[in-house]
């Protein structure tokens, strides 16, 4: 089940994948130079309320919930999280996360091959 759920989640990545390219290739064909749109532009384009929820989230609840759990030295992981890590992320162009996210999804849900395990007689 959980195989299923993981190729269906990675068809769709692959599915925006292409759509952002199509999207970037018809810019840059308009513009006759290279144009990548980043996916934070993308994100904000749609909703900008879920990715200003994801800011709060991170840099406070998450900073919060370390410092009350792990104690004050983890305070600024949610800080450091967000500036170096997520904003690259987030800068990084939309086809090249949504592909990646698209072939870790269709990996995880692979199909395995079955190995037979034959009994050797003693």
């Amino acid at each position: 089940m959980l195989s299923f759920v993981a190729r269906f989640l990675g068809l769709w990545f692959w599915a925006g994948a292409v759509v952002a390219a199509i999207y970037d290739g018809t810019k840059s064909l308009a513009a006759t130079h290279l144009v990548t749109t980043p996916l934070g532009e993308t994100w904000f384009a749609l909703h900008p309320a879920s990715l200003n929820g994801l800011q709060v989230a991170i840099e406070r609840h998450l900073a919060d919930f370390l410092a009350n759990t792990l104690g004050g030295a983890f305070a600024d992981i949610g800080y450091t999280l967000w500036n170096p890590v997520i904003q690259t992320v987030l800068q990084s162009p939309s086809w090249l996360v949504f592909g990646v996210l698209g072939l870790v999804f269709l990996w995880a849900g692979r199909k395995r091959e079955r190995t037979r395990r034959v009994s050797v007689p003693a």
